[in-house]
């Protein structure tokens, strides 16, 4: 049994939230559990927060603040297998809803639907306030690679920036 998991706490170190994707093999289960899920600081499923598109490899959840609320996280998740629901998607956390416990008040937003590599990361920007957002498209066998970039600002989320880098001679 494998997956992916993701947590975030506050500046004293107190945990706010986290979110997984656990992976069953079919010969375990009947089928393969892909569904995400997001879980609040007292270990309960989070309102909405079920149903999270995303692959149970690794890496492949990430969370940030939102430059804009500091209230509100994003969560970002892929899906790398081709086919159903595969690309890359975001999931916006509130944790002003239920007490402090949160809500995930919008939900597998996609940004991109090709496949992705497993290993999402996010850097602090040099501003010291907004997040880049960094991960590469899957592409087996080929020629090159696409890392992909998205910068997540008080205004959201930008545009996509792709870097294309070749195979190592």
């Amino acid at each position: 049994v494998r997956g992916t998991c993701v947590s975030i706490c506050d500046s004293t170190g107190e945990l706010l939230f986290y979110a997984a994707s656990p992976y069953v093999p079919y010969w375990l289960s009947g089928s393969t559990y892909k569904e995400g899920y997001v879980v609040n600081k007292n270990n309960e499923m989070m309102e909405n927060g079920d149903t999270i598109i995303g692959t149970t490899l690794y890496q492949q959840m990430v969370v940030t603040p939102n430059p804009g609320n500091p209230q509100q996280f994003y969560l970002f998740s892929c899906e790398v297998t081709p086919g159903v629901d595969q690309g890359f998607y975001w999931s916006l956390v509130d944790l002003s809803y239920n007490g402090g416990l949160g809500r995930v008040i919008q939900k597998n937003v996609q940004l991109q639907n090709f496949p992705v590599n497993d290993g999402i990361a996010a850097v602090k920007h040099g501003n010291g306030r907004d997040w880049w957002l960094l991960f590469k498209e899957y592409n087996p066998g080929g020629s090159s690679f696409n890392y992909l970039e998205y910068l997540v600002t008080p205004s959201g989320i930008s545009n996509l920036i792709t870097q294309t880098i070749g195979l190592p001679t």
